[in-house]
């Protein structure tokens, strides 16, 4: 399988983050981890809903995030975290 480009060289890092948050995630819900991450997400659409946030939106700017982090070519994300 060939990974999108990591420009920062962090997204090993990132995605030890998730997997970090999924393993608690299934030891506190006892969730099957095949379905692990529709639960957490579903979850996340729950806690939304309840705190007033919009999850549609929040998507989007994770979107745009994981766009900025995996394409060589935008370096707006780098010019961020230096200014």
């Amino acid at each position: 399988m060939k990974l999108p480009d990591d420009p920062q060289e962090r997204n090993n890092e990132r995605a030890h983050w998730a997997q970090v948050t999924l393993v608690a995630f299934v030891a506190e819900t006892s969730t099957d981890e095949n379905t692990a991450l529709v639960e957490f997400l579903a979850g996340v659409m729950h806690w939304c809903d309840r705190t007033g946030e919009n999850f549609d939106t929040h998507l989007e700017r994770a979107r745009s995030l994981y766009r900025e982090e995996t394409d060589r070519t935008d370096m707006r994300l780098s010019e961020k975290l230096e200014g």
